[in-house]
């Protein structure tokens, strides 16, 4: 696996270049955070160079905001690192990840509920349950939809919430999901023009293959998941899910 090199200077010039940041600003920039996103979606890092990417973005994090913002942002650290673990078959640290970041957003949403944290509570329900037992997916999982309407009635254009909306009917089967309906929804959200987070791009694109290989259209599945890769590169579980549907495409 291709491995990305990390330097020291790299982490510092992170944090110096957070610090010059106005704090309390939803649109600040966080290169560390950033940089953990990319390494973990790309899975290019070893597990000791994204803890310190993570030690850096949690630290970013910490001098760029204070209370709801700062919890919030110290979850989504704890989701990415989550993700870090999950892709690479390590289900307890994931759980115990997952678990981090929710006592965060829990904690920042008793501050103040936002779109924002609302969303990102119910991601981290869904990958969490991703790596439970079947009586936590059925303690949580129901809840998930009502959690992202919440999010949607704060913001009905926040495009996250909106991910998690359809992504429950295109990973859930019937008849909880519904996995036409989220192709369909996916489908709109993406030509609509209103996804620009390479993040939510990835997401809506790997759910959609699923769905899409639930119901049989190979070809279009596997056109989903090549889109997934454009925006992270080497990620080993879409490429895994790659090759599978461009199996079942040929044996068609």
């Amino acid at each position: 696996m291709k491995r990305t090199a990390l330097s020291l200077a790299f982490i510092i010039f992170c944090l110096s270049f957070t610090s010059a940041q106005e704090s309390d600003s939803p649109d600040t920039q966080l290169p560390c955070y950033t940089a953990l996103q990319e390494a973990v979606y790309t899975t290019s890092a070893s597990f000791s160079e994204v803890d310190e990417l993570y030690r850096a973005a949690k630290e970013e994090a910490s001098k760029s905001f204070t209370g709801e913002q700062k919890l919030t942002h110290l979850s989504f650290c704890d989701f990415a690192v989550g993700m870090n673990f999950y892709y690479h078959g390590k289900e307890d640290e994931a759980r115990d990840a997952f678990d981090s970041g929710i006592k965060n957003i829990r904690a920042a949403m008793k501050i103040k509920e936002t779109a924002e944290n609302t969303a990102h509570y119910a991601h981290l329900l869904f990958h969490r349950a991703s790596v439970s037992s079947f009586p936590y997916q059925i303690r949580w999982v129901p809840s998930i939809p009502g959690i992202a309407e919440k999010s949607l009635k704060l913001d009905p254009s926040y495009v996250p919430a909106l991910v998690i909306k359809y992504g429950f009917d295109c990973l859930i089967p019937w008849p909880y999901g519904d996995y036409k309906q989220g192709v369909k929804d996916m489908t709109k959200l993406i030509q609509s023009g209103k996804v620009t987070s390479k993040e939510d791009d990835f997401f809506i694109s790997g759910y959609t293959a699923y769905a899409l290989e639930q119901l049989d259209r190979y070809s279009e599945a596997v056109s989903w998941y090549k889109r997934a890769l454009e925006s992270y590169p080497g990620n080993i579980d879409t490429e895994k899910n790659l090759k599978g549907a461009q199996k079942k495409a040929l044996k068609k």
